[in-house]
C-alpha cells in the first residue's frame, strides 16, 4: 500500500523523517513525499473546491498511489480534522495546539492509521463514547489527545469489518497499523515526537549531551532578551542549551557546539533587534544540514522591538516562525507546545 503525502507552507512537518518512521514500523505500508508545490485557494477550505483546483503537478505526483494525503493548517468550513473521498484526503491541523501538546507528526501517524482502517481496510465502527479507541475522536476533536496516547483498536473494532470478512483483520496492512499505533502510544505517553523514537538510541551521544532538548541559536548582542526567553522555556520544563550556561571557562567552545548540533532534536533560531550575527549564521547553516539529514526541528523566533518582520535568510523562510514581539503569552505557549 503506497501513500503519497503533500503539505502546504502552513505545516511544519519533515516528511522524509515521517517516511522513515513508517518504514521502521511497517512492511506493507509505504509513504512517499509529493514534492510539487501545494497551495489551497481559500480559507476556510471547501473540499470539493480544492480538489477541483489542484495543480496538474500535484495530480501527476499523486498517480500510482493507493491514496494521497494533503496537509494544511487552514481550517475546513465544517471544522473537521479531515475529509476524504475516494483516494484523496485533505487533513487540517487548524488550531492543533488547542487540542493537544503533542506534535503534528504524532497526529499525522494517527490520522494515517485511522484512514487506512476505515477507508482502505473497512475495519472498525465509529463510537459515540470516548474509550481511547482510534474510532472515538471524530465525534469530539478534544479526544485526539487521549486517542494518540492510548492509540489502540478496541476489540469491537477488531472483529468488525464492512463485509464481515476476517481477511483484512489478518492482513499485513492491519498488523502494520497496530505496529504504528503501538509506537505512537509509547511516544505520546512520554510527550515525545514519534519522529524521534526510531532514533531514540543515544549510544553515540555523550551522556552529558543526551538530555538537552532545544538549542538557542542567537546573536550575542541580543543576549539579555535571550536569557529571559531561556528562563521561560526552562520554567516550562524544557531542557535548553545556551552557550553561557554550558561552556565552562577554559573549554573549547567550538568542540562543544559541534557535538550538540549533531545530537540535539530541536533549535530555535532567534532573530532580535540586532539581526543575525556572523557566528549565529554559521550555526544556522549547520542546523539546516541537520534538518535535511535527520529531521532536526527548526523554529525561527522573532523577539525584541522591531516594528517590521525582518528579512529572514532564504532557507529559513520555509519554516513557520514564532513571533514573540509584544506577545501576550499565547505565542510563547504555542512555541513551548511545539518544542514539547
Amino acid at each position: 500500500m503506497q501513500v503519497g503525502i503533500a503539505l502546504d507552507n502552513t505545516v511544519p512537518l519533515h516528511i522524509p523523517s515521517f517516511i522513515e518512521f513508517i518504514d521502521a514500523h511497517s512492511q506493507a505500508i509505504h509513504c512517499r513525499g509529493i514534492n510539487a508545490s501545494l497551495r489551497f485557494s481559500q480559507s476556510p477550505i471547501d473540499y470539493d473546491t480544492e480538489v477541483a483546483t489542484l495543480s496538474s503537478a500535484v495530480r501527476k505526483e499523486m498517480q500510482g498511489n493507493d491514496f494521497s494525503l494533503l496537509l494544511t493548517a487552514l481550517p475546513f468550513v465544517n471544522n473537521y480534522f479531515f475529509i476524504g473521498r475516494g483516494d484523496l484526503t485533505i487533513i487540517s491541523f487548524s488550531d492543533w495546539h488547542l487540542f493537544t501538546t503533542l506534535p503534528m507528526s504524532n497526529g499525522l501517524a494517527y490520522f494515517l492509521c485511522h484512514i487506512i482502517l476505515k477507508y482502505k481496510l473497512n475495519i472498525g465502527i465509529y463510537h459515540d463514547e470516548v474509550t481511547g479507541c482510534i474510532n472515538d475522536f471524530l465525534w469530539d476533536k478534544t479526544g485526539i489527545d487521549v486517542g494518540m496516547r492510548a492509540a489502540f483498536i478496541c476489540d469491537r473494532c477488531k472483529v468488525y469489518s464492512a463485509d464481515n470478512s476476517l481477511t483484512r483483520i489478518n492482513s499485513q496492512e492491519f498488523a502494520d497499523v497496530v505496529s504504528i499505533l503501538n509506537a505512537l502510544s509509547v511516544a505520546s505517553r512520554k510527550g515525545m515526537d514519534v519522529l524521534l523514537e526510531p532514533r531514540a538510541s543515544t549510544k553515540s551521544i555523550p551522556a552529558q549531551l543526551a538530555h538537552f532538548g532545544v538549542f538557542l541559536c542567537h546573536n550575542t548582542q541580543d543576549k539579555p532578551a535571550v536569557r529571559v526567553l531561556n528562563e521561560t522555556l526552562k520554567n516550562a520544563g524544557l531542557t535548553t542549551w545556551l552557550d553561557e550556561e554550558q561552556v565552562k571557562p577554559g573549554e573549547i567552545w567550538q568542540d562543544k557546539l559541534e557535538r550538540i548540533i549533531q545530537s540535539i532534536p530541536a533549535v530555535i533560531v532567534i532573530v532580535g533587534d540586532s539581526g543575525m550575527g556572523p557566528w549565529q549564521d554559521q550555526e544556522r547553516r549547520a542546523f539546516l544540514n541537520e534538518f535535511a539529514n535527520r529531521g532536526c526541528k527548526i523554529i525561527p523566533v522573532l523577539i525584541g522591538n522591531l516594528t517590521q518582520v525582518p528579512q529572514l535568510p532564504l532557507f529559513l523562510r520555509q519554516f513557520m516562525w514564532s513571533d514573540l514581539r509584544s506577545d501576550d503569552g499565547r505565542q510563547v505557549a504555542k512555541l513551548i507546545s511545539a518544542l514539547r
